[in-house]
């Protein structure tokens, strides 16, 4: 009998992540789960990020290299390459516990899942670990509610995903999408999978102290490119189902509210004025859906309806929140 554990694949675009791609790496390497091949795609990097990888001196690593396309392109070339039978993603400045890949197969192999995911990951130094853990086996409708949660994580890491199913259904990130680009792939392979298992284990350390993130500058078109990605979402998603569809209205709302509030702290306001009109009239739009929705927390439904009359209000306390949660940041 072969008792041999599957080949996971992990996929980690590299792009000017010199200050960070070390650590990643060698958190990969000291994986508890020992069949893995990684595959780290050098993504046009400008800087160092490569040499350092090199200097880390092991087999194991594989490097692909590629011009500049972004980081759907750099996933979609891991895919490409990969030989496991499951997949997983890691972001180049992030890092990972010991045993995130042996954790994810656990929970992926639990009842011959097609999907899995953690929904918790690991943000400030000060973070515990949950005491008790709890797997739930869930369909494709009560998978895709989740992902839309705005409570939940949204990246494609933290995640496992049956290789069979990414090719059936012919995934890939789109390379017309690149903020949202996670979110998108995610919730196309949530309704592409029959059985997916979730945990709640922190096994993932995300990093909200990195300036040179895409995610931690001002540009007005991403949020129109997450917008292109939410509607995407939309129309593929069963919206009769009331759960999936409350969990939508208030991601967007939730969008739409981070919009506004960036706009007002960055002072771009009079710059882009029609869209700062238009996102608040759309956030309004949703506020008495999600005032009286059974299945949004009382949290959400309080930032939705002070924001959508005080955004500057809303958009004083982000300022004081996000520089409380980059000094704390894990490191």
């Amino acid at each position: 009998m072969n008792l041999k554990k599957p080949l996971i694949s992990v996929i980690v675009p590299v792009y000017n992540v010199e200050k960070y791609i070390k650590k990643c790496a060698k958190s990969l390497l000291a994986q508890t789960y020992k069949n893995c091949e990684l595959i780290f795609i050098n993504d046009g990097t400008k800087d160092n990020s490569i040499e350092k990888l090199k200097e880390l001196k092991d087999k194991r690593i594989k490097i692909i290299n590629q011009k500049n396309q972004g980081v759907s392109s750099a996933r979609n070339n891991g895919l490409k390459h990969a030989n496991g039978k499951y997949v997983i993603f890691v972001d180049g400045d992030d890092y990972v516990a010991k045993d995130y890949v042996e954790y994810l197969y656990n929970l992926i192999n639990h009842e011959n899942a097609d999907f899995a995911y953690t929904t918790n990951i690991y943000k400030s130094k000060y973070d515990k670990q949950i005491e008790r853990d709890y797997i739930n086996i869930v369909d494709r409708n009560k998978s895709t509610g989740i992902l839309l949660n705005p409570d939940v994580v949204v990246g494609s890491y933290n995640k496992i995903y049956k290789k069979s199913i990414i090719n059936k259904n012919n995934l890939t990130f789109r390379t017309d999408l690149y903020y949202g680009e996670g979110l998108n792939f995610i919730i196309r392979m949530s309704l592409c999978s029959s059985k997916i298992a979730i945990g709640k284990k922190k096994i993932y350390y995300y990093r909200k102290n990195n300036t040179t993130s895409a995610t931690t500058k001002y540009n007005n078109d991403k949020y129109h490119n997450g917008l292109k990605s939410l509607e995407i979402i939309k129309n593929i998603i069963n919206f009769n189902n009331e759960y999936v569809k409350s969990m939508y209205i208030i991601h967007i709302s939730t969008f739409y509210l981070g919009a506004i509030t960036q706009m007002i702290e960055n002072k771009q306001i009079i710059k882009y004025n029609n869209d700062y009109k238009m996102w608040k009239k759309q956030l309004k739009s949703n506020v008495k859906y999600i005032v009286k929705n059974k299945y949004i927390s009382n949290y959400r439904k309080c930032m939705i309806l002070i924001g959508a009359n005080f955004p500057h209000l809303i958009a004083y306390i982000d300022q004081k929140r996000q520089k409380k949660i980059k000094k704390n940041s894990v490191n």
